[in-house]
């Protein structure tokens, strides 16, 4: 419809006339109220050379008890294709940006205040940061939803106000199968629970760094009660590696020296039996702290012959051993050793050829 030299006139005889000469038209006042009414129209611009809006469409509103529309399309669908546009923006002939008629949008991407891009394309949808080049997040496929980038963590802050709030927790990705908790030198916590009211009645689990030390054990609050745990590989075993310095396992509340029992190169079997690693090699004990000057034997005591007689003990120790016949003693015999005053004695316990 063509409506060049065309006058349009509202119920007050106010006129708009459309210009016949491009670059001069004439215009009309409508009465303020009026609507207007263009059927099937076609706006051509035609080529210009500066900013010369096609439509360029002013309004005020001045009435705070009234909900206003300023741009309104009411499409009656009858019938229509499934693919129907109820806007279609278009560059060369190309869409950009389209609504369709189930009221979804299509665009090549989203850019918010020039800092965030979001686009994507058929297999995904990704967050493009320009200024340092970088997309930190994707949307892909119902398999794989939710993608960052290798160095971007899952975070949270202290607040309800995402927006707001200080950021606080981090997950991150250390390497491949590997996921981190960290935030530069604090330590860390997590916690697993076996059962959560709130924050006042609980009982769970924790991994946690407390004063360099790294702790596994239960907790509970309120109504909950702390819980055992319990190490179970079934057919398999339970490795505790401590080191090549100190080397100390704790049975008891507390890291000291005195609640110590070292279990270097020691072993316990499943009748609970305490026995070196190797023979003539270790000791079940420590020499230097007088650890095991009070061992009590209910039962058995039991010695192993030996091919050397052992070193002098030192002042105010003794030992005692079995000799093989190669060094001290005959073939079966028991002796001891003893260190007092600075001189170490030797002595026969027991002469096996007279038992």
């Amino acid at each position: 419809m063509d409506l060049t030299n065309q006058q349009i006139k509202d119920t007050y005889g106010n006129v708009l006339t459309i210009g016949a000469t491009a670059g001069s038209p004439q215009t009309g006042t409508l009465q303020n109220g009026e609507g207007l009414n263009i059927t099937s129209a076609t706006l051509t611009g035609g080529t210009v050379t500066t900013s010369n809006p096609l439509l360029d469409m002013t309004q005020t509103w001045n009435d705070a008890g009234v909900t206003f529309t300023s741009l309104k399309l009411n499409v009656t669908d009858t019938a229509s294709g499934a693919n129907s546009l109820l806007l279609d923006l278009q560059v060369g002939g190309s869409t950009k940006f389209s609504v369709d008629k189930d009221g979804d949008i299509v665009g090549q991407s989203l850019k918010v205040n020039s800092s965030f891009v979001i686009s994507g394309d058929s297999s995904q949808l990704y967050l493009f940061v320009p200024a340092v080049s970088q997309t930190p997040l994707s949307f892909r496929s119902y398999l794989i939803p939710l993608v960052l980038a290798n160095s971007k963590p899952i975070a949270w802050c202290d607040s309800g106000n995402a927006a707001g709030g200080v950021i606080d927790t981090f997950i991150f990705r250390d390497a491949a199968g590997a996921l981190a908790q960290r935030n530069s030198t604090n330590a860390q916590t997590f916690n697993i629970y076996n059962t959560y009211t709130d924050g006042s009645n609980y009982e769970r689990g924790f991994l946690k760094w407390n004063s360099n030390v790294l702790e596994i054990g239960t907790e509970a609050l309120g109504t909950g009660t702390q819980r055992n745990v319990k190490i179970d590989a079934g057919t398999g075993s339970v490795t505790l590696a401590v080191g090549s310095t100190g080397r100390t396992i704790v049975f008891g509340d507390e890291i000291s020296t005195t609640a110590a029992i070292n279990m270097s190169a020691k072993n316990i079997d499943n009748t609970a039996n305490i026995y070196p690693d190797g023979d003539d090699s270790y000791i079940i004990g420590e020499i230097s702290t007088d650890k095991y000057y009070k061992a009590i034997y209910a039962y058995d005591h039991h010695l192993k012959e030996r091919s050397a007689d052992p070193s002098d003990p030192s002042e105010g120790k003794a030992v005692m051993w079995q000799s093989d016949g190669t060094g001290t003693g005959d073939d079966g015999d028991i002796l001891i050793k003893i260190t007092a005053g600075g001189v170490t004695k030797t002595a026969t316990l027991v002469d096996f050829s007279t038992i």
